[in-house]
Parts: C-alpha cells; structure tokens; sequence
C-alpha cells in the first residue's frame, strides 16, 4: 500500500513537472484573446480628414496623430477616442513676442463636460458639452454677453469643428486617459460666472 501512494506521488511531482516544462505549449484563452486585440491595434494607419465630432461618430477606438499650419501656428498632437469619450493632447508653435516657443494643451471630453487645461497649469476650465452644442453667438440677443466672449466662444467652438488630416489606429482603450489630472483644479465656464473670469 505504502509503495502505491509512492508511486502516486511520484506521478503527481512529473505531472506537475512536465506542465511546468510544457506550460508554453498549452494554448490559453484569455492569452489568445489579448492576442487577437493586440492584432487589432496592429493593423495598417487608417487616414480621415475630419473634425472631433467626426472622429467620436466613427464608432471606433482610435488612437490618431494631426498636424497642421494654421496661418503660421504650427499645432500637432495625438487624439484618442473611445465611444463617447475623447482625448487630445496638443502642442501649439506660437511667437509671443519672444520668439517661437511649444505650449502644450489638454482636452477631455467625457460625455458631459470639456475639460481644457495648459502643461503646467493647476488651473483649467470646464464647459458642459450641451451648452456648448447649442451656443451660437450669431443667434444671441442679450446685449449683457460681451462681444468679447462670444469671439472667444466661437473661436474655441472653430477649433472643436476643425477639420484636420488624421493618421489613425485601433487603439485598445485605456479608461484612465479620460480621466482628469488630480493637481488642476477645474471652475466651470459659464454665462452666470463671466465675472470670474474677469469679464463684465
């Protein structure tokens, strides 16, 4: 009896030995599904000339660069879109009166709310997406809006609608790119708080 469970053991330690020695061989689901997904990411640079809103309608999980000569302001960044979700990280060449300098800027939109913050700024601005869909200064009437801000508006709505050439790829989404950094404080922008940011 003795010697069986010896022999037992003994089967047991080179089974055990032999998956350890084989375990690469041994075909893994979740292994092949990462695969597939990585296969994905990998396949060839997809080009679309379009806007933000376009990029988000496509219905994909895009990683996509731009580049672009704006009246002699060179802008580039990277763009990442994941459902209604959307990311660019972009880098501005403009003369300031001390010569060409890099600014680097952020955007998240996250389904409700943009979020717009400067490289190294603790201090950002966050607008809700449903005002901002249906602002157009061209319609408003109410002499208390600057004229000032609704430039301002309509210039920041431009760069939203922009087309651009995009070089994009399937990208496997990262939630935590939508998130907004935890050292930059946000204040929502809006028409009931102008005055806080120094308008009338």
């Amino acid at each position: 009896m003795k010697n069986n469970t010896n022999k037992l053991i003994s089967f047991a330690l080179l089974f055990v030995l032999s998956l350890t020695l084989t375990g690469c061989s041994i075909k893994n689901p979740i292994s092949t599904l990462i695969k597939k997904q990585i296969d994905k990411v990998a396949e060839v640079p997809e080009k679309i000339t379009g806007s933000f809103t376009d990029l988000i309608n496509a219905g994909k999980s895009l990683k996509c660069t731009y580049e672009s000569d704006m009246g002699g302001t060179k802008i580039s960044g990277t763009t990442y879109v994941a459902g209604k979700k959307m990311r660019t990280d972009s880098t501005v060449n403009i003369d300031l009166g001390q010569g060409p300098q890099d600014m680097g800027s952020h955007m998240i939109m996250d389904g409700d709310y943009f979020y717009m913050w400067t490289e190294g700024s603790e201090t950002g601005t966050k607008m809700k997406i449903s005002s901002v869909e249906g602002y157009n200064s061209g319609d408003s009437t109410d002499s208390s809006i600057p004229d000032s801000f609704k430039s301002n508006t309509n210039e920041a709505l431009n760069q939203i609608k922009e087309n651009f050439d995009y070089n994009c790829m399937l990208w496997l989404a990262d939630s935590s790119m939508f998130e907004t950094p935890s050292d930059v404080t946000f204040t929502e922008f809006n028409l009931s708080n102008m005055g806080s940011f120094g308008l009338p």
